[in-house]
């Protein structure tokens, strides 16, 4: 019996240490998600791809022209 409680209780210490091991991951990675969400949000403003496209000689046109294939099925008209 002194035997079982003993396997018991290293058992239990083992569980422990792996769950604090999982917690310890677990704040780490969720750092990490919100470091790399940071990162898309910096990268994808409109300010930044605007000063990205003039740096590489890009430009707004100065007139847009839309041209249309087809009309849309179902529109009733």
């Amino acid at each position: 019996m002194v035997i079982g409680i003993v396997t018991l209780n290293a058992l239990l210490a083992q569980a422990s240490f792996r769950l604090q091991a999982l917690e310890t991951r677990i704040t780490g990675l969720s750092e990490r998600r919100l470091t790399l969400e940071l990162e898309v949000a910096r990268l994808s403003s409109p300010g930044r791809i605007a000063e990205w496209a003039s740096v590489h000689g890009m430009e707004l046109p100065e007139q847009v022209h839309l041209l249309r294939v087809g009309e849309a099925r179902g529109s009733g008209e």
